[in-house]
């Protein structure tokens, strides 16, 4: 049988191999795997590159592979440990004791299928207690079907995207909800791929699901999404394995819930093929650097463009020529923001793979303030200030004047420690959020060779000294180790 004559079930993915659809490596799926999984099932794995990028990662586990297409399978051998290649629509056990898994992945699957509940009710016994499924999910409500359904009469497939040919299911949040509650799973984070703001033009279909009985800001939202992502457990189960008991407490997110504005993330794609001119930024990343050509500045520029796989813009303050230290242009990048959340990053910092979804889900629960691992040299656990991640929310909610979200008053120094002990004083400590790592060259950026720009930073920071004490006291933790 040719991989275009297959029974619907029997593959997830479109069958034109050249295509590349079956090399999706999806980061946003593989951060959603607990860090101590040992044992994952990937279903629909394709060609095992989604597989083989989390082996990378984590070296010694163990994943298992389901895939329909010859084709795919036989590449996908190579790269996993195991791979079997089913019909997922008559799929009927695994050859594996039940419990095997710690993590089960569902990469736009379910939608593909007859009846996606009798996979799961298949693959369940198979899953370890404590363990999660990690599911893709396209959005039916999504407006680019809801508005030529309404206005033009098109419901049109296509050959690929929300009414993909080969799609044989489709999927509200409301409809994803109704069949985890009947197969005795509940998730505990949502997230969306694409999520944008709803074009102007079509607020007319809000205020019409509002005349109707909608409440306004979750039905844009769920126009807005076009995928969602959902990490699944079994209803109630207490978690055996501290990677889900972090998860569980990672997020308040419940199935009707989505959270605000999250992105797409597609690491196979770069540019403009991926986030077209216009697109919304969903992450403003604010950079004060002395010296906007150097080197330095290059090199963490370019680990964000590699590494940050959402609609992002990079805002750059060259604060050189006269010095302004680092407050200013960090509040001058602030209020250019135009993004939902926003990164202060000093230019000796580069992030690493997979940097940014952890430190937005610590937003999306609640923290006012984010800040990831350094992964080497000196690490503040209380607060490492050169690079932080803050909602708009919080920019506004704990801002000390109107735009001013580091006090304008410690020019060089001690505004970090400033920063913390207000936000202790408020309730919302800056919380480490160790998923997320990044480099840092430690206070490169003020090393300077320049007798008089060191000479300059040395009075100043001696008078931050005397403001931040003037307001603050001596000895606050903290307080004595600068940034």
């Amino acid at each position: 049988m040719s991989t275009t004559e297959q029974p619907v079930g029997s593959g997830v993915r479109r069958t034109d191999h050249e295509d590349h659809y079956f090399e999706h490596v999806r980061p946003e799926l593989r951060v959603r795997v607990p860090l101590t999984a040992a044992r994952v099932l990937d279903v629909g794995c394709g060609a095992g590159s989604l597989g083989a990028a989390l082996k990378a990662e984590r070296p010694g586990l163990r994943v298992v592979g389901l895939e329909g297409f010859p084709e795919a399978a036989a590449e996908a051998r190579t790269r996993l440990d195991e791979v079997l290649e089913v019909d997922l629509d008559a799929i009927d056990g695994l050859p594996h004791p039940e419990g095997t898994f710690d993590a089960m992945i569902f990469g736009d699957v379910l939608e593909h299928l007859r009846d996606p509940q009798r996979l799961l009710r298949v693959l369940l016994p198979h899953l370890a207690p404590g363990g999660v499924l990690v599911c893709s999910i396209p959005n039916v409500k999504h407006w680019s079907v809801v508005h030529p359904l309404l206005v033009q009469d098109r419901w049109t497939y296509e050959d690929a995207g929300l009414l993909d040919r080969t799609h044989v299911h489709f999927f509200t949040l409301e409809e994803v909800g109704t069949m985890l509650d009947e197969l005795g799973l509940e998730a505990v984070e949502i997230g969306v791929n694409d999520l944008a703001p709803l074009p102007g033009a079509l607020t007319p279909l809000v205020d019409a699901a509002v005349a109707l009985g909608a409440e306004r800001d979750e039905t844009a939202a769920r126009l807005g999404a076009y995928q969602y992502l959902l990490t699944v457990r079994r209803t109630g189960e207490d978690p055996r394995r501290a990677a889900q008991d972090d998860l569980a407490e990672r997020t308040d997110a419940s199935a009707d819930h989505v959270p605000p504005r999250a992105g797409r993330h597609d690491a196979t794609a770069r540019g403009l093929d991926r986030h077209p001119p216009g697109t919304p930024p969903e992450l403003t990343i604010v950079i004060p650097t002395l010296d906007a050509a150097g080197d330095r500045l290059r090199a963490c520029v370019r680990a964000l463009q590699d590494r940050t796989d959402v609609p992002y813009e990079i805002v750059v303050v060259d604060n050189g020529a006269p010095p302004q230290g680092f407050t200013a242009p960090v509040n001058a990048g602030l209020r250019a923001a135009r993004g939902r959340y926003a990164v202060v990053c000093n230019d000796d910092v580069e992030v690493q793979d997979g940097w940014w979804p952890p430190l937005r889900r610590a937003l999306d629960r609640g923290e006012a303030v984010a800040f990831p691992w350094t992964a080497d040299g000196p690490m503040r656990e209380d607060f490492a200030a050169w690079c932080f991640a803050v909602s708009r929310d919080a920019l506004d909610r704990h801002a000390v004047l109107p735009g001013e979200f580091l006090d304008p008053a410690l020019v060089v120094w001690y505004q970090d420690t400033d920063l913390l002990a207000r936000l202790r004083a408020a309730g919302t400590p800056p919380a480490l959020v160790r998923e997320s790592q990044v480099r840092h060259g430690l206070s490169e950026t003020v090393a300077s060779e320049d007798p008089a720009l060191r000479a300059w930073i040395a009075v100043q920071v001696e008078d931050d000294r005397r403001a931040f004490e003037a307001r603050h006291g001596t000895g606050v933790p903290g307080a004595a180790v600068t940034s």
